[in-house]
């Protein structure tokens, strides 16, 4: 017999913790500034890879522990982060890290 399961996230394997966060429903006009300003402070993005053509973006945190503490703010966050109005999702993404390959100030943002 074939078990069909309704949820679609029951479906999906669950991630693991990466210091590389997934999100989603990113306004296209959304700048890096944008994006990081919905970071808190002690944790601030080392590298933003915005992929806005499909309302997503990659951010590289400093470390799992830094990306893990951003999704439990943005969880419990009684304002959960927006952009331009736009609520953000964010998860795990299933990149360990954010290559270095043709870094360009357009979409990456360097750790000051």
């Amino acid at each position: 017999d074939v078990k069909v399961v309704a949820d679609d996230e029951a479906a999906k394997p669950s991630m693991l913790p990466s210091k590389v966060l997934h999100l989603r429903n990113v306004p296209a006009d959304a700048t890096l500034d944008d994006i990081d300003a919905i970071f808190p402070n002690d944790a601030q993005p080392s590298k933003i890879v915005p992929l806005c053509h499909k309302s997503q973006a990659l951010v590289e945190l400093p470390s799992i522990a830094a990306a893990s503490k951003v999704l439990e703010t943005f969880d419990k966050a009684p304002v959960k982060p927006t952009i331009r109005n736009q609520r953000v999702k964010a998860s795990f993404s299933f990149w360990p890290e954010l290559a270095n390959s043709k870094p360009s100030p357009t979409t990456t943002k360097s750790a000051d």
